[in-house]
């Protein structure tokens, strides 16, 4: 398992899309717990939050319609915003990476580490990855990697039809050229 423990570590993993160059999108996504357990009334929880991310001045800044989160990504230390943190559910909150115009996905979550008094944002843990673009000719191509445990399953398609797993990893893709070699090479093998 590949797990980052700022989220600098994150922004440098795979910093733009394979595809286009463009910086991918950072979003942070969760569900809050109730307030108070004890008390469901109040708030009943399951409130579902998406936070869009931005840098300014250094610090990553997270936005919704309602909250403002601010941390320090290299350090993961919460500036301002410890309460949602500590609100969000365990296994339930996801920091997604994604391309705006590409199909490029990379997917994590943090599963440990939430504590009622948190002053630091989680590490994170790689969940999937996937990438789906057209070849010259038409040739679609879809690569999706699941990491679950220890293991890591890749699964490749072209034009629907599975090719066998080989091993693929998206950090070590400079850009389109160079993926387009790594596909040509699988499909030569194939």
């Amino acid at each position: 398992m590949i797990t980052f423990q700022t989220l600098s570590e994150l922004y440098a993993y795979v910093p733009t899309c394979l595809i286009c160059s463009k910086d991918l999108d950072v979003s942070i996504d969760g569900t809050f717990s109730p307030v108070a357990n004890n008390k469901p009334r109040f708030s009943r929880g399951g409130e579902k939050v998406h936070f869009k991310t931005s840098f300014q001045d250094g610090i990553l800044t997270a936005k919704s319609t309602n909250y403002v989160l601010r941390l320090d990504p290299t350090s993961n230390k919460i500036l301002e915003g410890g309460e949602l943190v500590n609100r969000m559910l365990v296994n339930q909150t996801q920091v997604n990476k994604k391309c705006p115009t590409c199909h490029l996905k990379i997917n994590t979550q943090y599963s440990s580490g939430n504590t009622k008094k948190e002053i630091y944002f989680p590490p994170l843990t790689l969940r999937s990855e996937e990438l789906h673009y057209t070849l010259r000719g038409g040739k679609r191509v879809r690569i999706e990697k699941y990491y679950y445990d220890q293991n890591a399953t890749t699964q490749f398609q072209l034009n629907g039809k599975y090719l066998p797993p080989v091993p693929f990893e998206f950090n070590k893709i400079k850009d389109l050229t160079h993926l387009n070699k790594r596909i040509a090479t699988i499909i030569l093998f194939h």
